[in-house]
């Protein structure tokens, strides 16, 4: 063996071999530790369907930058968070951002709905999983993950926690293929990648695809009511979001809602005059009393096929009022469709304050 290596070390061309060989062996390497990075942890958007069409987002991390989230805190939504709290398992304070992204697409069943959805929750810190998970869902594999599973409708749904401060609940048609080495780019249509590039303004938003039976069933016809557009003319997307402007200091928060349509003409005339009759509704709704200026604040432009609506809510203590309020009209209050109607019932969570009988 000794004797084997001295020939070698005198053998000019198996000493050539034997360099070749060791510098083959150290740019192999080197290869493989510059690829390391290529399998870093998997991002929230290798989880999206490529060309989404559907998304809504809350950026929280940014809310408590701007010193938002202290005051959201203290306002009428307190018992609301506290009740996410308890459910999700986890202080809010311990999450950043929330991203939710569907595949809504014509002729899809209550089933398929709910089969192409994915929610990813991101923190800053562990977080909890929630009791409901815990008990409810069966325990696998899959790849190098612990998930969880349940039974929707026609689908299955997955759990998983990639690393300890992100969670991703969605369609096992979505979440299996990223942990198992195939992750999505994740890219969003067109529409949606316009309405939000450019913003850096942003502290939650939606956007969704209204172009479907669907949508214009369940969107369009309960908040424009009796109003028709031209064969082709409806809106085709809807953005909602909601802003910080102004000095950074002292920001300011804006509503800013786009109707976007195919192309500009009648069918933006027909949009205008929908919203126009929404506000009025709004404004004349007594359990919205205090929002009447918000609502008589709201400016209108056009831009192409946009219809743009903003309206100023004002300094961060004056405006997370009207943002609670704002909220509890989202998810506890129905706009009815006449200022006579009786309206839905307020969220047991987030109330709406007393209205003073008038003078």
């Amino acid at each position: 063996m000794l004797a084997d290596y001295f020939a070698i070390l005198g053998n000019p061309d198996a000493l050539r071999i034997l360099m070749a060989t060791f510098l083959h062996t150290v740019l192999v390497s080197a290869v493989l530790v510059v690829a390391l990075p290529a399998q870093a942890p998997l991002a929230a958007k290798a989880f999206f369907p490529n060309d989404y069409r559907h998304i809504a987002f809350v950026d929280l991390a940014a809310m408590r930058t701007r010193g938002i989230w202290e005051e959201l805190e203290g306002s009428v939504l307190k018992l609301m968070f506290s009740q996410i709290e308890k459910e999700a398992g986890f202080a809010l304070r311990a999450l950043d951002r929330v991203t939710m992204v569907g595949d809504l697409r014509e002729g899809a069943s209550d089933d398929r709905r709910e089969g192409t959805q994915v929610r990813v929750l991101e923190g800053n810190a562990p977080l909890g999983v929630p009791e409901s998970v815990q008990q409810l869902w069966s325990k696998e594999t899959l790849g190098t993950y612990e998930v969880r599973r349940r039974s929707r409708g026609s689908s299955d749904e997955l759990f998983v926690s990639p690393r300890p401060e992100v969670q991703v609940y969605g369609s096992m048609r979505l979440v299996e293929p990223p942990l198992l080495g195939k992750p999505s780019a994740g890219t969003p249509c067109p529409d949606v990648m316009s309405l939000l590039s450019g913003r850096n303004d942003q502290l939650a938003y939606g956007v969704f695809d209204v172009s479907g039976e669907l949508l214009q069933k369940n969107v369009l016809a309960k908040l424009f009511p009796d109003t028709t557009w031209p064969a082709g003319e409806a809106p085709s997307f809807m953005c909602l979001r909601l802003l910080a402007t102004g000095d950074a200091d002292d920001p300011h928060l804006s509503v800013e809602a786009v109707l976007r349509h195919g192309k500009e003409g009648p069918g933006m005339d027909a949009s205008s005059k929908a919203f126009d009759e929404l506000l009025a509704r709004l404004v004349a709704m007594p359990q919205l009393r205090s929002l009447k200026p918000v609502w008589k604040r709201v400016e209108a432009k056009r831009h192409g096929a946009d219809l743009i609506y903003v309206t100023d809510l004002g300094r961060v203590r004056d405006a997370v009022g009207h943002v609670a309020m704002l909220g509890g009209l989202l998810f506890g209050t129905a706009v009815e469709a006449t200022p006579t109607a009786a309206p839905a019932p307020a969220a047991p969570v987030a109330p709406a304050p007393p209205v003073a009988p008038k003078k």
